[in-house]
């Protein structure tokens, strides 16, 4: 291991420490039950406030927001997929990469000033940016596929120090059991010396990253958390090292605050919050039968068939034998068994790509090869569907479907890219996440959950800043937006905010007599991009998938 370096400014350093998905509602449990002091005592002597995040609260958008101080409609992500440009189909859906972002991040801007940034494992940072510093690609390409890192050199030096970082992911051998939580705690470990690693071994001004582990743990085991869900099971191993996940976690808090100093300042933010998974309302199955969808007929039991063999697969799987065959096999035995009904949009008005965009897309004609929807009935159609999801009623407790459908115009005016949002957008009630199609049943709009996702994404994730730039002991009632938090990084450095930032600093979260900065114009600042060309790749499709993004 190389000698520290030693640094002799502390004043101006700030590090940003993301835990993906980390919730409050948890946190204060945690902290409640003595787990969790390093996160006690940075909250007891700091600024403490929930994030409102993107509509939707989904990973890929939430931290594009959170980076470049942007709404979606600014930065041009509303999920972790490509707005259709011609074809309507699931099948021919592309993800987002680093390119597709309109807008600079804050590492550019603190770069374009004379700052060095290190960034760690955000996601949509592939390929990685050449930037005055180092960086190292999100959750999408770890594994088998590697990071992507800049500048590669680099990474042959880390790959010597730390061998193993680069040969898994934590989605590796997903299944609930204790044992995957031990992996998950590795993965935890793994990190931290990576992190630690470059701290200390690199010069920098600001030190980014993100633990994606904390989403992944919520995802699989929400279920032995919340007593609330419907869903909620006791089981005091699992539990137990569900505790230990956390106490790890904050063992690594306390390790980032002894690296940052007195005189540093610190950010803990998650994307979004979490809650149950409880039930699940398939969009496409609801305009099925309400006839602004048509199905292909000689396709259904092909894909009936191929939906519940994957799901008797998936079952009989009890010793997690999958983590035995090649990723690469598992894909190809995934995509072959991948139930995709064809839907026939020469006779359908409307459809649900992804349960990650929480949008309907209308069948336009001339904006769409099939398009069928006229432009004098685009306002009926859209009316008559929102009238539609808001009287869904939950056929199991009777509550509401949805907290609210609107036109996505209505959540996303004015922006560079408003036009390429779905044109209605669904925000369903706590514990409802959204689906495709129900295979098995066609007719079946609502189900209770069954699947291996018992959490999912809900809006209020947290702020914490602590440090001689923040207040002391401040808890803030108003909820901060996520693009807030750039325009505040770039304080901290003494930086003005960009003019096409929708971020704003809010008033008692800094300790400074003067937190209004003028924003000001990028300066002509280029993002130059290195590394691999094509993510559009099977695998990294697959991956969302085992994640949850993608029915």
């Amino acid at each position: 291991m190389k000698k520290k370096i030693e640094f002799s400014d502390q004043t101006k350093k700030i590090i940003i420490l993301g835990w993906d998905g980390a919730t409050f509602k948890i946190l204060d449990e945690m902290v409640e039950k003595g787990l969790m002091p390093n996160l006690k005592n940075i909250i007891n002597n700091g600024v403490r406030s929930e994030l409102l995040s993107t509509i939707p609260p989904i990973t890929g958008p939430a931290w594009t927001s959170f980076n470049t101080g942007k709404k979606p409609e600014g930065h041009g992500v509303f999920s972790f997929f490509k707005s259709p440009s011609e074809s309507l189909d699931i099948a021919d859906i592309e993800r987002h990469d680093a390119r597709s972002i309109d807008g600079l991040s804050y590492w550019n801007i603190l770069n374009h000033s004379g700052k060095k940034c290190i960034v760690v494992d955000f996601p949509l940072t592939d390929p990685v940016e050449e930037i005055d510093g180092l960086m190292i690609s999100g959750m999408l390409s770890r594994g088998r596929r590697k990071a992507l890192v800049y500048p590669e050199s680099v990474k042959k030096e880390i790959e010597k120090e730390l061998s193993i970082f680069f040969e898994k992911a934590i989605t590796d051998g997903i299944n609930v059991s204790e044992s995957y939580l031990n992996h998950l705690i590795r993965s935890l470990e793994e990190k931290s010396e990576l992190d630690l690693y470059l701290m200390r071994n690199k010069q920098w001004d600001l030190f980014s990253t993100v633990y994606s582990a904390v989403d992944t743990l919520q995802h699989y085991f929400w279920n032995y958390i919340d007593p609330t869900s419907i869903q909620y099971t006791k089981n005091s191993g699992i539990k137990k090292k569900i505790d230990e996940f956390f106490i790890k976690l904050d063992d690594i808090l306390g390790k980032y605050c002894d690296e940052l100093g007195s005189e540093g300042n610190l950010i803990v933010v998650s994307d979004h919050g979490f809650g149950p998974k409880d039930y699940i309302f398939y969009v496409n199955n609801f305009l099925l039968k309400n006839d602004y969808l048509s199905l292909e007929s000689e396709n259904l039991s092909r894909a009936k068939y191929k939906y519940i063999l994957k799901k008797i697969m998936y079952k009989l799987d009890i010793f997690n034998l999958k983590r035995f065959v090649k990723i690469e096999t598992r894909g190809k035995i995934n995509r072959s068994l991948e139930p995709i009904a064809k839907i026939d949009w020469a006779h359908s008005k409307a459809g649900f790509r992804s349960n990650n965009e929480y949008g309907v897309y209308i069948n336009r004609k001339g904006k769409y090869p099939g398009g069928i929807v006229e432009d004098e009935e685009y306002d009926s159609v859209m009316e008559n569907l929102i009238k539609g999801f808001l009287n869904e009623r939950n056929s199991f407790n009777g509550e509401k479907i949805f907290k609210q459908v609107l036109p996505g115009y209505s959540i996303y005016p004015g922006g560079k890219h408003s036009a390429d949002a779905p044109d209605i957008m669904l925000i369903p009630e706590r514990g409802v996440t959204l689906g495709g199609f129900n295979y098995s049943d066609l007719e079946v709009v609502l189900k209770e959950n069954s699947g291996l996702l018992t959490g999912f994404h809900e809006p209020e994730g947290i702020f914490i800043g602590f440090g001689p730039g923040f207040e002391n002991g401040c808890v803030i009632t108003d909820p901060l937006f996520i693009y807030d938090i750039a325009p505040i990084i770039l304080h901290l450095a003494g930086i003005e905010p960009l003019m096409d930032m929708d971020g704003n600093i809010v008033q008692g979260i800094l300790n400074s007599d003067n937190v209004r900065r003028k924003k000001v114009r990028s300066s002509g600042i280029k993002k130059k991009f290195v590394g691999v060309d094509d993510f559009n790749d099977s695998e990294t499709i697959e991956a969302l998938r085992g994640l949850g993004y993608l029915d």
